[in-house]
């Protein structure tokens, strides 16, 4: 899928290219203007168009440095603070639960 898409974005500025100075040339040389004033537009114009190429070029060619994956932060370690950052009293007695024993004897 990748070449493919490089090998369709290729032709395609490569077209754009093509028709933009091959049109560009014959209007240069079949217009109705004055000499003086098509040597002024190509003047202007071919640079313009070398710097379109040049950054079509650039764009297609350039690495792209963004990150598309970033790996979850580290977990927090745990700790015996709560939210508050209060120091929490661990429990030393179990609470008593009839259920849990009665489940336990039964088996």
């Amino acid at each position: 899928v990748i070449i493919a898409a490089w090998i369709l974005g290729l032709c395609a500025v490569g077209i754009n290219v093509y028709y933009l100075s091959v049109g560009f040339v014959e209007w240069l040389i079949h217009n109705n203007l004055p000499k003086a004033a098509s040597v002024i537009i190509g003047i202007i114009v071919f640079p313009i168009m070398i710097v379109y190429l040049v950054t079509s070029v650039y764009v297609i060619f350039k690495k792209v440095d963004v990150a598309t994956y970033k790996p979850p932060p580290p977990l927090p370690l745990p700790t015996n603070k709560d939210s508050m950052g209060e120091t929490i009293e661990e429990e030393e007695e179990i609470p008593y639960r009839e259920d849990l024993v009665e489940m336990a004897e039964s088996e």
